[in-house]
């Protein structure tokens, strides 16, 4: 601390002087005095002169008997060494040395930085540093949600979101067969599922004609599942009876007999509060079976992909287990229910 030069001594080279054996300036007879003009000790350490009052030597290695330091040096009697470097640079550990000399770095549980800006809670788990990814999830099943540098973006995906009342569409060639699911999915898990169903079905006669059913399966142990088929069946596996108006023919045949329009009508008149499904919209997916019965039919015309047949949905009625009315729309041929 402090300046330590006191004065300099020019030379001259009188002969070549290599790096490997150079020419010294050594001290000898060293007197100090301090202001009182009492001596002082006085040492050449480091290439400098050092003087005290007290004991002076120049420094030897030595052992302080502590294995937690390392290059021990002393003079006058005292030896003392650098503490012994622990340091993983982990921010999950807590470094420390033991009574052996031996370095621990503890995990800790400690708050912490993962240095990922799209991460929050950052917290010290088995000796990494971990964060939960940052919530960007706005509730609209039509943007895709992301954090980019720490910021949410949520960008609309193209085509999705806009009501229509279009099921399905049908192409191909006059006698093909096709079939349509009939969707239904709640929009929030927390939101009261559907008990109760009303739609009206519509389409253009002159191309689609509806033949029949499929309500659901039945099983023969040793055998296989079979298809239950309206108008032979007309009982969902839930329970909930599927009737229409106009109705059902009495048997199976080529056709169900509709011209371009039918209402479903699905009630469970035995457990009136029985869901239809309990199937909701998580995001961009649907979580649980949406599916709830299939419309088969068969294409009475040549019927081009670039002009398809549609299937269309109105007058939709859906009622929770209260009896209350939910909202109801068609997104992406799919029924949607929610709370008014």
């Amino acid at each position: 601390v402090g300046d330590d030069g006191a004065f300099e001594i020019t030379v001259k080279l009188l002969a070549d002087v290599s790096p490997g054996g150079p020419a010294p300036f050594a001290m000898t007879n060293l007197v100090a005095t301090d202001q009182d003009t009492l001596l002082l000790n006085a040492l050449v350490i480091d290439e400098r002169i050092v003087t005290s009052s007290g004991c002076l030597e120049n420094p030897s290695p030595c052992d302080d008997n502590d294995p937690c330091t390392e290059n021990d040096v002393g003079s006058c009697g005292a030896c003392a060494g650098a503490p012994k470097t622990c340091n993983d640079n982990e921010p999950c550990t807590a470094d420390s040395c033991d009574a052996a000399g031996a370095c621990v770095n503890a995990p800790t549980t400690a708050a912490c930085d993962d240095l990922d800006a799209c991460t929050v809670n950052d917290t010290c788990t088995t000796g990494t540093c971990l964060g939960a990814q940052k919530d960007c999830d706005d509730l609209d099943i039509c943007t895709a949600d992301s954090c980019t540098a720490g910021s949410c973006t949520n960008v609309p995906i193209p085509g999705c979101g806009a009501p229509s009342d279009t099921l399905c569409t049908f192409s191909g060639a006059a006698g093909d067969t096709a079939f349509c699911t009939i969707k239904l999915a709640k929009s929030a898990a927390a939101d009261p599922g559907a008990v109760s169903l009303e739609f009206i079905l519509t389409w253009d006669p002159s191309k689609v004609d509806v033949t029949h059913l499929v309500v659901g399966e039945f099983c023969v142990p040793g055998v296989g599942c079979f298809p239950k088929t309206a108008p032979t069946e007309t009982a969902l596996d839930t329970g909930h009876n599927v009737g229409t108006n106009p109705a059902m023919p009495p048997a199976l045949g080529e056709t169900m007999g509709w011209i371009g329009t039918v209402k479903f009508i699905l009630a469970n008149f035995v457990n009136t509060d029985t869901l239809l499904n309990d199937a909701y919209i998580d995001g961009p997916t649907i979580v649980g079976d949406e599916d709830i019965f299939e419309v088969h039919i068969k294409l009475l015309a040549d019927v081009p992909a670039g002009s398809p047949a549609a299937f269309s949905f109105s007058e939709v009625l859906a009622t929770d287990a209260d009896t209350l009315l939910l909202d109801a729309t068609v997104i992406d041929g799919r029924l949607i229910t929610q709370v008014p």
